[in-house]
């Protein structure tokens, strides 16, 4: 009799409305409530945006589940029967600002109000890409990245007289860089082919341009790389696989390494001469004594090296006798 009676209970239960069930806060239905702000160049504080289209889709999926047109007073836009408990992207797009995500957790039975969405006018990085003669170089490419996380935030080519812009940028701090086949990358305020660590930054506002009248000048300036190239022998013969190396003496930096192909060639591309560059160029393998070229001695000691500058392509395989002929350890 107990079982029986146990057994109409939950029949009961499971045929019941809706309504009449248990709802927890991860279970059922919620309402999403979201006021837009948009800041934008005309203005220090954020304006409501009325007209914004939002829309809402579980996590990381494409399907609208729910979506809603913010209103001319008060800028809101109210959602209703969206799923409690699961993670729900939120998108809003509206004319003249990019668009913008957020994603959230609602609870059942309670609207949830995002008080604050912020999206924002597009910021937009124009300027020039020159060599160091102050001649323009056609088609470079140019990026511009987020200074903080280093994401990409845009690039474009420059055209036909070195002339760029990159649109649609988020604002905030960003770092802008520059390349072209057979020049040195660089960054924009830049002087020297720099690093990361050490490149400049620049403010963004909202609907910012950074341009030639800007307080950082988005002017790219690229060197042209220097090259070196020549042959490894090994006791009078081509000597492949040997590591071919360019310091800079001054500093001990490695600027460049190769290794020599079949015949002990080897072409060492990309290294940085602006204003003139002083380096020494070493030849090793393992089981071969390492060789510094023009060297007396065969040691780095006395070893006088070369003087490269930008665009400067230089052979130093030796004229009368091998720059480079390695002995046996």
């Amino acid at each position: 009799m107990i079982l029986a009676l146990a057994f109409v209970m939950v029949l009961t239960l499971a045929g019941a409305p809706p309504s009449a069930r248990a709802v927890g806060p991860a279970t059922g239905t919620a309402s999403l409530t979201v006021t837009v702000l948009g800041w934008t160049s005309a203005s220090w504080v954020p304006m409501h945006v009325g007209g914004a289209t939002v829309t809402v889709a579980r996590a990381g999926r494409s399907t609208t589940i729910g979506s809603g047109i913010t209103g001319a007073g008060n800028a809101e836009a109210t959602i209703e029967g969206l799923p409690a408990g699961v993670l729900l992207d939120i998108h809003v797009a509206a004319q003249g600002f990019l668009p913008m995500l957020q994603q959230v957790t609602l609870t059942a039975g309670q609207n949830t109000h995002i008080w604050e969405f912020n999206i924002f006018e597009p910021s937009n990085v124009r300027g020039t890409v020159v060599d160091t003669a102050g001649a323009p170089i056609p088609n470079a490419a140019v990026e511009v990245y987020d200074a903080n996380s280093g994401g990409l935030l845009g690039a474009a080519p420059a055209d036909s007289v070195g002339a760029f812009v990159v649109n649609d940028l988020m604002p905030g701090t960003g770092r802008v860089r520059g390349s072209a086949p057979h020049y040195l990358t660089n960054w924009a305020d830049s002087e020297r082919q720099l690093t990361w660590d050490i490149s400049t930054g620049f403010q963004l506002p909202p609907g910012g341009v950074l341009d030639d009248r800007s307080p950082v000048v988005a002017h790219l300036v690229l060197a042209r790389e220097a090259v070196l190239t020549g042959q490894v022998f090994g006791r009078g013969r081509p000597l492949r696989y040997a590591l071919v190396t360019v310091y800079d003496p001054l500093t001990d930096q490695i600027l460049r390494s190769t290794i020599t192909n079949r015949s002990g060639r080897f072409r060492v591309d990309q290294i940085s001469a602006w204003g003139g560059r002083h380096v020494i160029v070493s030849a090793a393998k393992r089981g071969w004594k390492t060789q510094w070229a023009e060297s007396v001695s065969r040691t780095r000691y006395g070893t006088k090296g070369y003087w490269l500058t930008p665009g400067d392509i230089v052979d130093i395989t030796g004229q009368t006798s091998h720059t480079f002929d390695l002995r046996r350890r």
